[in-house]
Order: C-alpha cells, then structure tokens, then sequence
C-alpha cells in the first residue's frame, strides 16, 4: 500500500477520526485502520476507521478525482490518482496519536507513505524518513453501506439533515454540555435530539441552564418511516463533537438512519460516516419553559463582548441589570467592567430596576453559538431564572447564583 500525499493534507482528511479518548477501562482507543482499496468503479479510495467508546468513525477519501461519483469524491483534483491498493481483505492499525505527530512532521512537504511488513515507513527523499510501527491485519476495513441499512428491517427512522444546519445546531449544546466537565451526570454530558415531524430539537443542560434549538427546516423525514411519535434519542459528547465537524468538513446534506434494536444513530457526511450509540429516552430532558411577560432586547456583540470581558478579569458571576428605561448593563463584582448594553424594553414592560446574578461561563457559553442580531432576555416578577431566546429558534434558561 502506498500513498503520496502531503502531511498537513493527509492529517486534514483524518482530523474527525482523532483519538478524543486514548485509554479507557483498561481498552486502549488510541488506534486507527488504514488501507486503500480499488472500488467497484475502478476509483481508488483510502479507507480509514477508528472505534471509540461511544462511536465509531469512518472516512472513505476518493484518490482518483474527477470521474468518480458524488459518493466518495472529495473533490475533482486527484489526490493521488497513483496510489498503490492493497486487496479488499487486508489493512494496517497503528497509533493514532503516532501517525499525526508523523504527519505533523511531515508538513507540507510531500511523502511517500509505504505500508509494508506490520509497519508504516514515510520518505521524504533520499535523506530523510520515517518510520512507524503497527500491525498487519488479514480483514477488510468497514465502510457502512447507506442503502444496505436502510432496505434492512433495522432501521426505525431515516432522513437527511440539510446542509449546514448541523454544526449551528450543536455548537451551543456541545457548550452547555461542558459546563459541568466530567464530573457532572451522564445526562449532563449528553447532548440530545428529538427525531421526527419534520422537525429538529437539540437540547443540552447542566445545574445552572438549559438550553434548547428548534428547528422546522434543518430536518427531513423519509415518508417510507413515519412515526406516530417523535424518537428521542441521546449521543455522546465526544460524538456530538465529531458529528459536527464531519458535517463542517462535507458541507453539504447529511444522511442519517436510526435504528432501535441497535440503539445506534449513523450519519453519512461524505466522505465520512459515523455510527453513534443512541440511548432512547422517554421524553425531553428540558423542562418546558415560557418566555417572562417582561424582558430586555439586547444587541448580540454587544451582550458577547460585555461577558468576554467579564471572563478577562476573571469574575466568575456578572449581573445583568436591566432598568425601567430600557437601559441594561452588565456589571462584574468590584465594578471591574462596566458596560451600557445597547437594548429597549420588550413585553409588558418595567416595573422597577431588576438584577439578575448570572454564572460567567453559562452566559458565555450561550452567547458563542448565538447567530441572530439580537438576544431577548425575559423574566416573570418572582423569576429567579433568565430566559434567554432569538428569533432562530434557540431558548435558554440560566438560573440565578
């Protein structure tokens, strides 16, 4: 097996099958498969899988260019369309932090990646090498069939998701899910999704907020596999994490399938695909909000650069204090920023000054995802909660501290 091909490039392409976790229960996931194998088609493909313990990760990256179809093509240039195959049953496994500090070395220079032996060696000419130990496998290296899994009795739901919903869809909830860090409980660390009636819901929480995006066209159903219910489902972190960047990376529709007798969710980002374990849950995991009768509208940069300061001095609470006016400020402890908030009174109104004590990092972590120009941070009279909500489908909650 041979491949030419520059470092930086070749570490691009492999960047979503990183390592999140190397060792876990005594199991060691620091390991990636490689081989390239000559299609049906003719077109030759690097083939590339990396098992995680919550997901499973697959790129198959078109080396031919132009000509092949749509569904492996990274592009009409050939990467290296004299790339040397290895036969369908065979592949080499190696670390995978080993290969990207090789790659890294690498650069952007060009190199000979030769597989022989258990063994990976990189030439950079006459004078320079590397090299790389692994192992040599006698098996063909998976790539999950879209068609095959659909046409099976498996598969409870399937659609697509449109292009470019995806990552604006998890940015905030995979930054409310941190909140809480490692320590925090599963149902904290995941990131959930309601599948169904044509319409997307992404929701994340931690002890001091919730966080939910609707959306009524970021989701397609198949009319083959409707419901009566929608499925809620909760992925991993990690997986979320990767889901959004394949879908960054492939920039265009992503399909998806939904299986409950294998609690698994995958999704087809060409030339990547991912296979998700999906645990199903009963209902929402938020708790069903209402916006306040009064509230403030609050300029989106303004809102951001105020909290980012905030962080800069390192307070841990700031407060919002939103005045009879229509005037807000956002004021750290000890006065150390102060900042007007461009903003006007909305709903019923003021009835007198009302401050709000909110945790940095929660705001912060809200407001990074956030696309609309403008935030509506509403309350009741008796509130102890800020609901935070744009006009693009996303509603926050953020408790008082």
């Amino acid at each position: 097996m041979k491949l030419n091909i520059t470092g930086s490039e070749l570490e691009n392409h492999l960047r979503p099958l990183r390592a999140i976790v190397r060792q876990s229960d005594e199991k060691n996931y620091d390991s990636i498969g490689l081989s390239i194998t000559v299609e049906d088609d003719g077109r030759k493909c690097l083939r590339a899988a990396i098992a995680q313990p919550t997901y499973d990760a697959f790129i198959r990256l078109n080396l031919s260019g132009a000509g092949a179809d749509a569904d492996c093509n990274a592009g009409n240039e050939p990467i290296d369309a004299d790339a040397v195959a290895c036969s369908r049953d065979e592949l080499w496994v190696f670390a995978r932090s080993a290969l990207s500090a090789v790659n890294r070395s690498v650069g952007q220079l060009r190199a000979d990646y030769v597989a022989t032996g258990s063994a990976l060696d990189v030439s950079l000419g006459e004078d320079a090498s590397l090299h790389l130990d692994g192992m040599y496998r006698r098996k063909a290296l998976e790539y999950p069939d879209h068609d095959a899994i659909v046409e099976s009795d498996e598969a409870l739901l399937y659609g697509t998701f449109m292009a470019g919903t995806l990552p604006e869809a998890l940015r905030t909830a995979l930054a409310v899910s941190r909140l809480g860090g490692r320590s925090s409980n599963p149902m904290e660390q995941a990131v959930h999704l309601t599948l169904g009636a044509d319409q997307l819901v992404v929701e994340a929480l931690s002890m001091t907020a919730q966080h939910e995006y609707r959306s009524e066209t970021a989701l397609a159903i198949d009319e083959r596999c409707r419901v009566d219910q929608p499925v809620h489902v909760c992925i991993s972190r990690d997986g979320a994490q990767v889901l959004s960047d394949m879908a960054a990376i492939s920039g265009g529709t992503v399909h998806w399938v939904y299986s409950r007798a294998q609690q698994m969710l995958m999704a087809w980002c060409q030339p990547y695909v991912l296979r998700l374990d999906a645990q199903e849950v009963p209902d929402c995991v938020c708790t069903p909000v209402e916006p306040g009768a009064r509230g403030m509208r609050i300029d989106t940069r303004a809102m951001r650069r105020a909290i980012q300061r905030a962080r800069n001095v390192g307070a841990r609470v700031a407060e919002v204090v939103c005045h009879v006016s229509g005037m807000a400020e956002l004021v750290t402890p000890g006065r150390s920023v102060v900042m007007t908030l461009p903003s006007r009174c909305v709903g019923e109104g003021l009835t007198g000054q009302r401050t709000f004590r909110l945790p940095v990092n929660v705001v912060h972590a809200m407001m990074s995802g956030i696309l609309a120009d403008e935030v509506v941070i509403s309350f009741d009279d008796d509130s102890e909660y800020v609901v935070l909500e744009t006009d693009l489908g996303v509603t926050n909650t953020i408790s008082e501290v």
